[in-house]
C-alpha cells in the first residue's frame, strides 16, 4: 500500500512543555493506524498539527505527497482530510440532519440530493427517528457518529478519529465498528486515537505508541503488548 500521510521530526511545544518531540509517522492508503499511550503523551496534539488547529515549530506534514503545513482547517478538509473529536462539536439547535449536511453546504451537487443521503446515512445506524430532531437531543455517543456521519458524506479519504469510543454504549460501539469497517472497504483510511483497547487491537492495521510527546513503539497488537517501554509506560517502574 502506498503512503497517503507522511509526518516526520514534528515537534510541538507549549510554554516550557514539548507536547511532540521528533514525531514521524507514516500512514498507509486505506489502513487504519491507531495511536495509543497514557494521558498527556501527545496524541491528540498531533492530530491538531495534522489537520491545522495547530502549527508546529519544526517538521513537515505531507499528505498525497503535499505538505500542509501551515494550512487552516478549512484549507485541510478541503484536500480530503476530516476530523471527529474527543467531545463531539455538534450544532445544538439545529436538526441532526442539517448537522450532517454542514461540511458539504458549499458542494456543487443538489441539495435535495445531499439531503436523501444524510437520511439514508441515518438510517444505516437506526438514528432515522432523530432526522428532525435537534442536535442537543442526541446522547454523547449518537453525538460521536453523527460526526462519523458527517465525513461520510464529505467524502473525507483521510480521517482522524479522535476518542470515538469513550464513554460510548457498547452496543453503539459495535455500530462504531461496522461503520468504521465499511468505510474502510469503500477505501477510506484511518488515524484511530483511543484509550479502548480492545477497539484498537480489533481495528488497527499498525498500532503507534507515544510516551512524553516521543514514539516508543510501533507494530502489531502482540508486540505492543510484550514490548517493556510500553508496559513501563502505562504502568511505570
Amino acid at each position: 500500500m502506498a503512503s497517503l500521510l507522511e509526518v516526520e521530526n514534528i515537534e510541538k511545544s507549549f510554554g516550557g512543555l514539548k507536547a511532540l518531540d521528533g514525531i514521524d509517522l507514516s500512514v498507509e492508503e486505506n489502513s487504519i493506524t491507531s495511536v495509543i499511550g497514557p494521558n498527556g503523551s501527545g496524541k491528540t496534539t498531533l492530530l491538531n498539527c495534522i489537520n491545522g488547529i495547530y502549527v508546529p515549530e519544526k517538521g513537515h506534514v505531507t499528505y498525497r505527497g503535499r505538505s500542509i503545513l501551515g494550512k487552516k482547517p478549512h484549507e485541510v478538509a478541503r484536500m480530503g482530510i476530516g476530523r471527529t473529536f474527543q467531545v463531539a462539536r455538534v450544532f445544538k439547535k439545529i436538526p441532526v440532519v442539517d448537522n450532517i449536511l454542514a461540511p458539504v453546504l458549499s458542494s456543487h451537487r443538489p441539495m435535495t440530493d445531499l439531503r436523501r443521503e444524510a437520511v439514508e446515512l441515518l438510517k444505516r445506524v437506526g438514528m432515522e427517528k432523530f432526522t428532525d430532531g435537534i442536535g442537543g437531543d442526541l446522547s454523547g455517543g449518537q453525538q460521536k457518529l453523527l460526526e462519523l456521519l458527517r465525513a461520510w458524506i464529505a467524502d473525507f479519504d483521510l480521517i482522524l478519529l479522535d476518542e470515538p469510543f469513550a464513554g460510548v454504549h457498547p452496543e453503539l460501539k459495535a455500530l462504531f465498528f461496522e461503520e468504521i469497517r465499511e468505510l474502510q472497504r469503500l477505501g477510506k483510511t484511518f488515524v484511530l486515537i483511543s484509550h479502548d483497547m480492545h477497539s484498537v487491537y480489533t481495528l488497527s492495521d499498525t498500532i503507534v505508541v507515544f510516551d512524553l510527546g516521543k514514539v516508543i513503539a510501533r507494530g502489531q497488537q502482540e508486540e505492543i503488548q510484550n514490548n517493556e517501554r510500553v508496559i513501563e509506560a502505562y504502568l511505570g517502574n
